[in-house]
Formats: C-alpha cells, structure tokens, sequence
C-alpha cells in the first residue's frame, strides 16, 4: 500500500520554550516536542499535509498492505546543509538531515480482520489471549514502520520497544553512496501506539552527499530518542 498526501491549508502549532533546543509541533490532536541540538532548525513555513489513499500526491514508507491508512503528516525540522546560505540562494533552506512527522488512524477493516481471525481461532472475542492481543499490535506497528529494504545496506536493525511508556517499532539502516564507505546515509523511523486507534510515524533521515555541506554527527536514534509525544 501507498499512503498518498496532499497539503492542505491546515492550523499546525508551533511553539518555543526557555530551551532554545526544544521545539514543539501539534499534530493530529497530538504533540511532538524535541529536544534538539542547538544546529537543529525550524522550516520557516510549516505545514500540514492529510495522508489519504484517495489523494495524488503520495508517501511510501514501504508499507504493503490493502488497508486504507488515513492522518496527518509534517516535515517541521531539519539539519541545513549550508546554515550560513543567505536568503535567495538556491540551497538556502537545503537540509542534510530532517525529520518527518506522521499521526495515522488504524484502518477499521484491519482491525476487524485481527479480531475475525483471533475469533475463528479462539471461538469468541472474551478469549483471545492478551499476549496475543500484545503481538496484533505490534504486528500493526511493524507494518507502519517495516523494515528498510536496500542493495547498499551495511548495517540495520528492527526490533520492538517502548516508547514513552508506549508499545513502539523501530526500523533503522544505514547505506553507502559510494564504494569507499565515505559518505554514508542513515535513517531511521519508529511507530509508537499512541491508543487503540492512533499511531505516531517518527521518520529520521541523516545524510552525508557533498564535501562542502555540513552534517549532523549522530544518528536517527538520537533525534528520535529525544522526542517526546503527547
């Protein structure tokens, strides 16, 4: 499946605290606030995009499946490739690292498609074990945040966790752009079950392409780690 977006002209609300590092963003009735490194920055103009099937425009988290998933997504922070770029020049605003933001809704028919099975299994819905609703979960969320697929993969990893307290999935790889292992991309994206009908797609992209350019010294995890989400 593909998740498709289109912008639309949404409120999206961006808040400062006392810590210049910590930036906040509401989405989807939910907010997103990250602690970051002071380099981290705000995109001057933020805003929201309706994640849709129906819709044009799409977004592939290489999720594959024929569930229609249905939120809100925003690209809010980024790494800039050339901080000092003055306004009007063409990499002016250009990022070597940035974070995407997703608030989905799980499809009604695949959950009913868990309960149909677990039901022909275990005769009715008051039995189905809780370890097994435990794994239905994060069957979902390894759906939203599958593992990453690559013919230049050196490392990866995908494993189930929590998060703020949260069942999460975290899916991450890390690639080469050349033989020399010089340049090397890393990404990074977890779900978190934030209740029974909504999950939170953290997606953290940290790139290495130009000698001249300036990159973020860390990994996904890091700036995933830092963000808290209520």
């Amino acid at each position: 499946m593909k998740l498709k977006i289109v912008t639309l002209c949404m409120l999206l609300l961006l808040t400062s605290t006392a810590n210049a590092s910590e930036k906040s963003v509401s989405l989807g009735g939910h907010t997103f606030t990250a602690d970051l490194p002071d380099e981290w920055k705000t995109f001057d103009d933020v805003s929201t995009h309706e994640v849709n099937d129906d819709n044009e425009n799409s977004y592939s988290a290489d999720v594959n499946d024929d569930y229609s998933w249905k939120g809100f997504m925003a690209e809010p922070w980024y790494y800039p490739l050339y901080p000092n770029a003055p306004k009007g020049d063409e990499y002016y605003g250009s990022y070597s690292s940035v974070v995407n933001l997703y608030v989905l809704t799980i499809p009604a028919d695949l959950k009913k498609d868990q309960l149909d099975e677990n039901i022909r299994i275990y005769g009715s819905s008051d039995k189905i074990p809780d370890d097994k609703k435990g794994k239905d979960i994060i069957r979902i969320l390894t759906d939203v945040a599958p593992p990453f697929t690559s013919k230049q993969i050196i490392d990866f990893s995908d494993k189930d966790l929590t998060f703020n307290d949260l069942p999460a999935h975290l899916a991450e790889m890390e690639t080469s752009r050349d033989e020399t292992y010089k340049y090397t991309d890393k990404y990074g994206r977890m779900a978190i079950l934030l209740d029974e009908n909504t999950i939170a797609v953290i997606d953290v992209q940290v790139e290495s392409y130009s000698p001249s350019g300036l990159y973020f010294d860390g990994k996904p995890w890091d700036i995933i780690n830092s963000i808290e989400v209520n």
